[in-house]
């Protein structure tokens, strides 16, 4: 049996100090829900079971990631806008205070990198390894595999999606964070 403390022996000096921040952003966020009295499963293999279907959200397990949804009634142009323009993040992303990228704009593309500031701090490296316009995108965070970003069109708006590798699966529960602050700001950029 092993816990968030044991991941450190998979990942060198670099990669360990993203899996910390990401347990301790995971921590923060745990002790935030469970004050607010909010249904809360964690740890690893809790997330590996499919968390109860809630209104609008889900949590599943789909090879080696654990997915976590949400559906927002707004436009998928408007939540991809969300997701692609760095400049963004800070507002929806638990985890980031700040991104950069090394190529002028502030949207990301196929082959982008940058760094991004962490919640404690730290900036780390980060390059998207995968994208195809107005779907999803995924990256590498520290040298290491990161979330995966979705967007499906769906009848009254989109399903938003991330993706979260089994090792780093507690990280789900900052992404959950992530999509109810995606879902806030997508429906503040549609109303009148």
């Amino acid at each position: 049996m092993w816990n968030e403390p044991d991941l450190g022996q998979f990942f060198s000096a670099d990669q360990w100090q993203f899996v910390q921040m990401a347990v301790a952003t995971h921590q923060a966020l745990a002790s935030v829900e469970a004050a607010r009295g909010l249904d809360l499963r964690i740890g690893g293999p809790a997330l590996l079971v499919p968390l109860r279907q809630r209104k609008n959200r889900s949590c599943t397990t789909v090879g080696t990631l654990v997915k976590v949804d949400r559906f927002i009634p707004a436009a998928p142009e408007v939540v991809w806008d969300l997701l692609v323009d760095t400049t963004r993040w800070p507002a929806w992303g638990p985890s980031i205070t700040a991104a950069e990228l090394d190529h002028d704009g502030s949207r990301i593309r196929a082959g982008s990198t940058g760094r991004v500031r962490t919640a404690v701090g730290v900036w780390v490296p980060f390059r998207v390894t995968e994208f195809d316009d107005g779907r999803r995108w995924s990256w590498v965070v520290a040298g290491i595999p990161a979330t995966s970003h979705s967007v499906d069109p769906a009848p009254g708006g989109c399903r938003v999606g991330f993706g979260v590798p089994l090792l780093a699966a507690p990280y789900a529960l900052v992404c959950r964070a992530a999509l109810e602050r995606i879902d806030r700001l997508a429906q503040e950029a549609v109303a009148p």
